[in-house]
C-alpha cells in the first residue's frame, strides 16, 4: 500500500514565499527607476539602464516560472484541502451508521 505524506504548512509557506519572490522580481523595474534618480553620474546611469534592459527578458522568464510554481502549489493546496474535507465527511458519515 502506498503512503502519501504532505506537510501542508510547509507547502503553504512555500506558496507565500513564491508569491513574494515573484513580487520582488516584478518590482525590480521600479527599483531601477528609483536608483537612476540618485546615481549622480551619467556613465553609471547609462550602465544601470543597459543592465536593466538586458536583464529584462531573463527577469520576465524567471517571473513566469515562479508564477507557474506558485499557481501549481496553490492548486495542490486546494486539491488537498478538498480531499481532506471529503475524507472527513465520509468518516463522519460512517461513524453515524
Amino acid at each position: 500500500m502506498s503512503e502519501l505524506k504532505l506537510d501542508i504548512d510547509e507547502l503553504r509557506r512555500l506558496y507565500v514565499d513564491l508569491i513574494h519572490a515573484s513580487s520582488e522580481f516584478t518590482s525590480v523595474e521600479h527599483d531601477v527607476q528609483d536608483l537612476l534618480g540618485v546615481v549622480g553620474h551619467p556613465r553609471v546611469e547609462s550602465a544601470v539602464r543597459s543592465f536593466s534592459s538586458s536583464w529584462s527578458v531573463q527577469r520576465k522568464e524567471i517571473v513566469a516560472g515562479i508564477d507557474a510554481l506558485w499557481n501549481s502549489t496553490g492548486a495542490v493546496i486546494s486539491s488537498f484541502n478538498e480531499l481532506d474535507l471529503g475524507i472527513a465527511a465520509q468518516i463522519e458519515a460512517a461513524s453515524h451508521v
